[in-house]
């Protein structure tokens, strides 16, 4: 069915997320060089599990203390290599434990693979160990390098835009996921290193190895074994063993979990992406046809922001696209803001990434927010969305999932409302309250969403639900209808989530949303939905050794300081010095702990190449562009007055939102009188206009009252 797109035109404040359903739990934290995260999945993962050190998903993988060595150290002596398998699935007592989470990524961090590090990224090989059989299995593994990047160099430096451009120069440093393909850029270090991230899943863990032997196509002294261990279950444990190959091999072992075709059908995306956007429509300025593929789901999206198809397949699901959109939005009917607004206004592809275990897509630009982004992590049976939100203030927000009317006859379901209502086109009263959890069921497949919010502002976002066809309040996205849209609400003031803005002095706050989404294979109900939310509450726990035909030992790089290690052979474990404590101790540079240490050019008036806002704030000062008629994010009442004070960034508004009203009210002197009067009227609005209005014509009272209605509807005044 073709998607309707509203026609309305809406600019200025920003913006919002939206939640697909099949989407996130990772935790990835707020993406800054400082603490790399929001690119990661990493050493964020989880939707709610703090302090995490890896993990790509829904389950943080929290680190734990030394290995334990299973007994007796392997055997040196066994030098014959036993036959490889291309075969991933776990046998015995591992198989029973991977199965209790199998749609569970795993992902590390390089620097816990020193061992490994500078190798060729293809040059690292995964195995588990068939005990059965006495035979290594090779598994898929996949390396996701990442850099430091300034944003404005992400849009490509753009600057020709015919109007106004919200990221006006070098503004906002961070982590992200590389891609040749974009202007991000190949990682600059071409071999594994200390923030690229490696990832197996959980379900191709086997058994521990009771005995050494080196893989065929492994090289000798290079090997790393993986403890992994479900805190569910915490008397079992899962393996994974790293290998450097000697070129025989390949790192996907013939496997592709997932396949993502970015289609933009504008062509080459370095040379036709549309970075300025298309305002003079507000109409998605970069069409797209791309599409996820895996054994279980397919997923499309038809620009950045709109995800407008989703399918479970057999033997899981019958194949029906049962997605109508996903949707941002600042409430019910308000339609200033969408997914279709995202996308008609400047923004950027970070990464588009198709390895053998996941695919990554992850975008910026979302009308006046220009670093707000969001990343998508597809997985076999999974898929995590991570949406940080960095803008100034807002007024409220909120994004959910509108199903199409394939979904008639499925069941709805959430935490506060487990006996679940059908969906069906006719409107029901669930409880609203908090989400931990929410699905929907039928032959069409099941789904099940996992959301959490992580912020340090007080908030407290509810459900939305409307299932009515045709809908009575207007959908600003999508179709008319509203079969089972099932959302998150925040109707409460948003604080500044804009970290440019922290440089003038306005408190800078976290929002990042994760969410989660699971086909799942057995017919859902609220315990297997509650079993799955209290998993992701406990992540799971890893551990690492070495392991070779001498035995295993620590590994240098895994946080912990053993007996073999000091600071000489292992500084980053055994080291006194704290990255991150504020101090610049002995030992620390700018270039190994940017938290703590300066760079030597610090001060001398000039932003170089190895400064930026975050580490050096008195040399890299923001651009500002005062008399633009915007309110940079840099700007204030006091600094801009012009662009700033509540008069002109009313009169901005208006401008770029009811352009018309204010042509025709400008061209009538005393309609312009109305204006100056009303908007220094302290009484309320009706008084203003009563009293402003007075001894004005009928046909000039109607003109300002045209524009009135106008920046109300917009939210301009």
């Amino acid at each position: 069915m073709m998607k309707k797109y509203p026609t309305r035109a809406s600019f200025g404040m920003v913006v919002g997320v939206v939640v697909l359903a099949m989407v996130c739990g990772l935790r990835c934290g707020e993406m800054n060089v400082q603490e790399p995260a929001l690119e990661a999945s990493a050493e964020s993962a989880g939707a709610q599990e703090k302090g995490a050190l890896e993990a790509t998903s829904q389950e943080k993988i929290n680190e734990v203390g030394p290995p334990d060595g299973g007994g007796s150290s392997p055997e040196s002596s066994v030098e014959t290599a036993p036959e490889v398998s291309n075969e991933a699935t776990s046998d015995g007592a591992a198989k029973a434990l991977t199965h209790k989470r199998p749609w569970s990524p795993v992902v590390l961090k390089g620097s816990r693979l020193m061992r490994l590090q500078g190798i060729p990224v293809d040059a690292l090989v995964a195995f588990r160990y068939d005990g059965s059989q006495q035979q290594w299995v090779q598994i898929p593994v996949q390396v996701d390098e990442r850099k430091v990047m300034e944003y404005y160099e992400i849009y490509n430096k753009v600057t020709n835009c015919p109007h106004n451009f919200y990221l006006k120069g070098p503004s906002f440093k961070n982590l992200v996921y590389a891609d040749k393909d974009t202007h991000t850029g190949a990682d600059t270090d071409p071999n594994l290193d200390a923030d690229d991230e490696v990832v197996v899943m959980f379900r191709d863990a086997g058994e521990q190895a009771s005995s050494f032997s080196l893989p065929k196509g492994a090289v000798a002294g290079t090997g790393v074994e993986l403890a992994i261990q479900d805190p569910m279950t915490p008397s079992q444990k899962a393996y994974v063993y790293f290998f450097r190959q000697d070129g025989s091999l390949q790192a996907s072992a013939g496997k592709k979990y997932v396949e993502y075709k970015f289609g933009l059908k504008s062509g080459d995306y370095k040379t036709t992406y549309q970075h300025c956007g298309n305002r003079s429509t507000a109409q998605p300025a970069n069409p797209e046809d791309s599409s996820i593929t895996t054994p279980y789901y397919t997923r499309h999206f038809s620009d950045r922001w709109i995800s407008d198809g989703f399918s479970i397949l057999a033997p899981l699901g019958t194949g029906v696209d049962l997605l109508d959109m996903h949707k941002a939005l600042y409430g019910p009917g308000i339609c200033s803001r969408s997914v279709i607004t995202f996308s008609s206004h400047e923004g950027a592809f970070v990464a588009n990434i198709s390895g053998p275990v996941r695919a990554i897509r992850s975008y910026i630009g979302a009308n006046s927010g220009p670093l707000v982004q969001r990343q998508h992590f597809f997985y076999e049976r999974r898929e995590d969305m991570v949406t940080h939100l960095r803008v100034h203030t807002l007024g409220k927000l909120m994004f959910g999932t509108d199903y199409s009317s394939e979904a008639k006859g499925m069941r709805y379901a959430n935490n506060l409302n487990p006996d679940g209502v059908t969906i069906d086109g006719r409107e029901d009263s669930p409880t609203s309250g908090a989400l931990q959890w929410e699905y929907i069921q039928g032959q069409q497949g099941n789904l099940l969403h996992l959301f959490s919010l992580d912020t340090d502002l007080k908030l407290n976002p509810v459900t939305y639900f409307l299932d009515q066809a045709p809908a009575s309040t207007t959908q600003c996205s999508g179709d008319s209808d509203a079969y089972g849209f099932s959302a998150v609400w925040v109707n409460q003031e948003i604080g500044n989530t804009d970290p440019r803005r922290g440089t003038s002095g306005e408190k800078v706050a976290t929002f990042v949303m994760h969410n989660t989404f699971l086909v799942e294979e057995k017919s859902l109900d609220p315990q297997l939905a509650t079993l799955r939310y209290q998993q992701t509450q406990q992540p799971l726990q890893v551990s690492l050794a070495t392991v070779d035909a001498k035995g295993r030992g620590p590994v240098c790089g895994d946080g912990s300081c053993e007996s073999t290690e000091t600071a000489t052979s292992c500084a980053v474990d055994c080291s006194k010095t704290v990255c991150g404590n504020g101090v610049c101790e002995d030992g620390e540079t700018a270039e190994t702990c940017r938290n703590d240490c300066k760079p030597s050019t610090c001060g001398n008036a000039k932003c170089d190449t190895n400064e930026d806002q975050q580490n050096c704030p008195e040399d890299c000062k923001p651009q500002t562009n005062c008399g633009d008629g915007v309110c940079d994010a840099f700007e204030t009442a006091d600094t801009c007055a012009q662009d700033c004070s509540p008069g002109a960034k009313l009169l901005a508004c208006l401008r770029s939102k009811c352009a018309q009203d204010v042509s025709t009210c400008q061209k009538d002197s005393d309609c312009v009188a109305i204006y100056q009067c009303f908007i220094r009227c302290k009484d309320s609005q009706q008084q203003c206009l009563s009293g402003c209005s007075q001894n004005k014509s009928a046909a000039t009272t109607q003109r300002f009252q045209s524009l009135l209605s106008c920046g109300k509807t917009q939210q301009c005044w």
